[in-house]
């Protein structure tokens, strides 16, 4: 349609998901699947022009042939240049100007096995004729609309994008002093900003005096800028008349936390792009033969402690082998041929491969379904902290061999597992809980021992109650990263249910209002009292609304009308319990007070809304039940008394009537026996 290129008969079949796994969109720099013709590129400097080059005729080929197998998950990598010339185990893919002496020529006319990814022979013509031309890169002619620019010669960013993901935002206009977009560059997106410019390795520092001014202090719970920068409370530098209508995540964009303030940034967070599903290692299957256990388990140290690791993991039960994820051939007599290239052994895996290697099980559907396994923990793990910053090459960051167990790879519902609920923050803390570790990214290390002491804790740790958070539920598993100020109502609502609700009416929703960290705290969250509204302590109503304010007033109000309930409340369900220990039947009144403690809770829910009306409504009815419930109570333990004082009355006159009865019975034996000693006299 339209002089598109026809889809090839040996693709029949095929569907847009399959299409996007090979084929590429061109964008600025990058390899365009259709070789560009004369009308929409000139030939680059130092090119005839006519001659295949890399970019333009023989990445194509690979992405459609090699891709699948080594596109850089694990082993040799043919998708780009560099790698090519590198090679593998057994040398350089390529040797420039010796197409029959390049292994890449070698495999496909002599060794290579799978059928179905040879090349015909119109494609290994152009990749000689390519590899005789010196194996030119062609990169210089790729972009037809723009100056043509080398791979890593773009302006890097000198940035860290975390907040700062808005490129046209400043670009766009030059605004605070931004470069502005170059004329040629009208119509780009964020996204294509970061195919062509690239994070710089290391943030430089700039000398004091110089740019923004770093953010001397902590963030944790002192994220809300606009609370004490807008007007200058507590002596806070005053927010400058040129930044009017810039809020808290505008702030953090430009002034970055100081290198020694926890909460403060190491580096730049790199862009991240969604690959396609990697590729599972290539290796030669025997069923039912495993020379890999059989030989490692008479092997001493840790090579036998693997092995046993592995044989206790879900894996060994599911099937998954030891070639699975380092390659091999399991059906070898030597080791030497069970770990040689040819069998595709490629060893301990780099870690930076780990994840794609894990997803290349994980990510597929047609695997996990069957286990009722979700298929996106690979592009969340992309998104997060951890994985931005192994991306970097950072490899002190965890992976999903540190998290689930290594080798024994365990059911999450595993007691035993590292990440079952109750075991995850002992997890999460086996690193962040590590001052050394943690030191190089200006995190706080007390999370886990504030965790264990907070209301969360103690219900998760010490009473088992799974309902409890850990630090998954919040954070994230495998996409982990510290939800933003604004993102914590929804993310404490996830559980909070009521209270959300609740808060989303309030003032204090609108804008840079408190949040539920401001009262609550974090890791240390507390039992809520009613005292939260006495005094100016930090979290307290009164260290943002003074006692003399009218909001401080209406403050007061709350505090009264809540504890009013909370006090009737608890004086009825005291008398119930006394009238139940005094043996009186108290169903009805136990009923009641269930009420009662509904319309109590409600009430401190809807506090949230800080809304004196709606919080009275739901307070003067506990209150009143409470109040119905105490005074029923008391009539029953009155009745119970007067009951048993009648009781005594009674008993002591069936007493004095029975004494009564028995002294005349005597008296009459008296008598009866005088008379009949008389009639025996006579």
């Amino acid at each position: 349609m339209a002089g598109a290129t026809k889809i090839p008969a040996d693709h029949a079949g095929r569907t847009n998901d399959v299409c996007l796994v090979c084929h590429k969109r061109a964008l600025g720099p990058q390899p365009t699947v259709a070789p560009t013709t004369a009308a929409t590129a000139a030939p680059a400097a130092g090119t005839t022009g006519t001659g295949p080059t890399f970019q333009k005729d023989i990445l194509p080929i690979i992405q459609q042939k090699c891709a699948g197998c080594h596109g850089g998950t694990a082993g040799l990598t043919l998708t780009d240049l560099p790698s090519l010339l590198k090679g593998g185990t057994s040398g350089p893919a390529i040797k420039p100007g010796d197409p029959d002496g390049s292994l890449m020529i070698q495999k496909q006319t002599q060794t290579h096995t799978d059928t179905t990814r040879k090349l015909s022979d119109a494609q290994l013509n152009t990749i000689k004729a390519w590899i005789k031309a010196g194996a030119p890169s062609g990169t210089a002619g790729a972009s037809p609309t723009a100056t043509p620019v080398k791979p890593g010669e773009a302006p890097k960013i000198p940035h860290s994008l975390t907040g700062r993901e808005n490129c046209t935002s400043c670009h766009q206009t030059g605004a605070n002093g931004a470069p502005k977009f170059p004329a040629n560059h009208e119509g780009r997106t964020n996204e294509l900003c970061k195919f062509c410019h690239e994070m710089v390795a290391v943030t430089a520092a700039k000398p004091a005096g110089e740019g923004p001014p770093h953010i001397p202090h902590e963030l944790q719970g002192r994220d809300n800028c606009l609370a004490c920068h807008k007007d200058g409370v507590g002596g806070a530098t005053k927010i400058p008349a040129s930044h009017a209508g810039r809020t808290n995540d505008i702030c953090k964009s430009c002034h970055p936390p100081a290198a020694s303030a926890p909460g403060a940034e190491t580096g730049p967070r790199a862009p991240v792009i969604v690959p396609p599903i990697p590729t599972p290692i290539q290796y030669p299957f025997s069923p039912g033969q495993h020379t890999c256990v059989n030989c490692h388990k008479t092997l001493a140290g840790k090579h036998k402690e693997i092995t046993a690791a592995w044989e206790s993991s879900i894996h060994a039960t599911r099937g998954v082998r030891c070639p699975d994820c380092h390659g091999g051939d399991p059906s070898a007599t030597s080791a030497s041929a069970a770990m040689s290239p040819a069998a595709g052994y490629i060893g301990v895996p780099d870690k930076q491969k780990i994840p794609g290697l894990c997803a290349s099980c994980h990510a597929r559907p047609e695997l996990m379904r069957q286990y009722d396994i979700p298929v996106d923990q690979y592009a969340k793990y992309l998104e997060s902290q951890h994985g931005q910053l192994l991306a970097q090459g950072d490899l002190r960051v965890a992976t999903c061999f540190d998290c689930h167990d290594g080798h024994g790879t365990k059911q999450k519902k595993d007691v035993a597992a590292k990440v079952y609920p109750t075991n995850s923050p002992a997890l999460c803390a086996s690193c962040h809980s590590d001052k050394n570790l943690m030191a190089p990214y200006g995190i706080p290390t007390n999370q886990f021992e504030l965790y264990e002491k907070s209301v969360h804790g103690i219900a998760l740790l010490q009473k088992q109650d799974m309902r409890a958070p850990n630090c998954a539920t919040c954070h994230g598993t495998h996409g982990a990263v510290p939800p933003g100020f604004k993102e914590v109502a929804n993310v404490c609502g996830s559980c909070h249910t009521a209270t959300q609700e609740a808060y989303l009416k309030s003032k204090h929703a609108v804008g840079d209002g408190p949040k539920c960290v401001t009262c609550h705290g974090r890791y240390d969250v507390t039992k809520p009292t009613e005292d939260l509204f006495v005094g100016n302590q930090p979290r307290h109503c009164g260290s943002c609304h003074p006692a003399n304010s009218p909001i401080g007033e209406q403050v007061d109000q709350i505090h009264r009308v809540l504890t009013e309930a909370s006090t009737a409340y608890e004086e009825g369900e005291a008398k119930v319990k006394e009238a139940e220990q005094r043996g009186l039947i108290v169903t009805v009144e136990e009923g009641r007070l269930r009420e009662s403690n509904t319309n109590l809770i409600t009430a401190r829910a809807v506090q949230h809304t800080t809304q004196l009306a709606t919080i009275e409504e739901k307070t003067k009815k506990s209150t009143e039940i409470s109040a119905g419930v105490k005074k029923a109570a008391e009539n029953a333990i009155q009745e119970t008394v007067f009951r048993r004082q009648a009781m005594v009355v009674s008993v002591a006159a069936v007493l004095f009537t029975v004494v009564g009865l028995i002294i005349a019975k005597r008296e009459m034996d008296r008598a009866y026996v005088e008379r009949w000693r008389r009639d025996q006299r006579r």
